[in-house]
C-alpha cells in the first residue's frame, strides 16, 4: 500500500515533516493513523517508523500486503507484520538496539520497495 502526502499540517495543527507529493509505503495501519519512514534527512532521525493521520494522505495504491495481520482494539483497526507486536515501536522509540536491528531486517524482508529506496547503495 502506498500514499502521497497532500496535506502538510495535521487535524492538531502540527506541521507534517514528510515532502508533499512524495509516495510512501505504509508498514502498517494504526487506528486512523499510517505508520510511515520519515524521509532519510528528517531530523533529528531520519528513515525512523513514525505515525501519520491518514487524513493527510491520498492512497496511491490500495494494494495491502498479503502478509499484513489484522486485529481490532478499542473498535480501531491494527494491522501489519505479525512480528510487530504490541510494544514494538514503544520499544524501537525506546533506542532498544535489538529491535531497531530487527526492524530493518524487516524491512529489507516485506519492504523491498522501501529498502531499496532508502537503504540499499
Amino acid at each position: 500500500m502506498r500514499v502521497k502526502l497532500i496535506r502538510q499540517t495535521d487535524s492538531d495543527g502540527i506541521n507534517i515533516s514528510l515532502m508533499m507529493g512524495k509516495e510512501y509505503e505504509v508498514l502498517a495501519i494504526e487506528g486512523n493513523h499510517y505508520r510511515l519512514l520519515t524521509d532519510s534527512d528528517s531530523k533529528p532521525y531520519g528513515n525512523d517508523p513514525v505515525l501519520f493521520e491518514m487524513a493527510c494522505f491520498e492512497v496511491s495504491d490500495s494494494r495491502e500486503p498479503e502478509f499484513w495481520v489484522t486485529e481490532y482494539f478499542e473498535g480501531e483497526r491494527y494491522s501489519g507484520p505479525f512480528v510487530w507486536t504490541r510494544y514494538f515501536f514503544e520499544e524501537y522509540h525506546d533506542g532498544k538496539n535489538q529491535i531497531r536491528n530487527k526492524f530493518k531486517q524487516n524491512i529489507q524482508q516485506y519492504y523491498p520497495w522501501t529498502w531499496n529506496e532508502r537503504f540499499s547503495s
